[in-house]
């Protein structure tokens, strides 16, 4: 009988994804910096359009701070803010009925800016995770995948 090497496990994935979700942040920071622009400002304009406009303001300032984990004045005070700078529309301020917020033109145009700038830099950044060209432990599947089909690379 010989004694078989016991494989080492994977890195606990939970320190991985830790690293993984700092550095994500950390490129997105960077890239709306460069855009002028900060994360939680990204954050109002993406998810306004990811829900389709117009909606209810204080709900969706709500919906955000609960989301976001941040108090609601804070919201409310970026909400301010993006409307001061011409970005985003309050429609039915003080009737009987709740406010709605929606974009500009002005705040759709930058924001659409914005998202074709990401996600341009999300394919330059993730086109290392092709198959065959990863290199990092976290990845150990890569190279049994390199080793069965030539390391050939997507």
């Amino acid at each position: 009988m010989t004694d078989t090497p016991m494989p080492q496990p994977p890195p606990p994935i939970g320190r991985e994804v830790a690293v993984a979700q700092r550095v994500l942040s950390e490129l997105l920071a960077g890239l709306l910096r460069e855009a002028d622009t900060t994360v939680e400002t990204w954050l109002v304009l993406d998810t306004l359009a990811a829900q389709g406009q117009p909606v209810g303001a204080d709900s969706f300032r709500r919906d955000l701070a609960g989301r976001l984990q941040v108090d609601e004045s804070s919201i409310a005070q970026l909400l301010d803010r993006l409307r001061a700078d011409g970005a985003l529309h309050v429609t039915g301020e003080g009737g009987a009925d709740e406010a709605h917020l929606e974009f500009t033109s002005d705040g759709a145009a930058f924001h659409r800016r914005l998202s074709e700038r990401l996600r341009g830099n999300t394919v330059e950044l993730l086109s290392p995770l092709v198959w065959g060209r990863l290199s990092h432990p976290i990845f150990p599947q890569s190279r049994r995948h390199e080793a069965r089909h030539g390391g050939g690379a997507a």
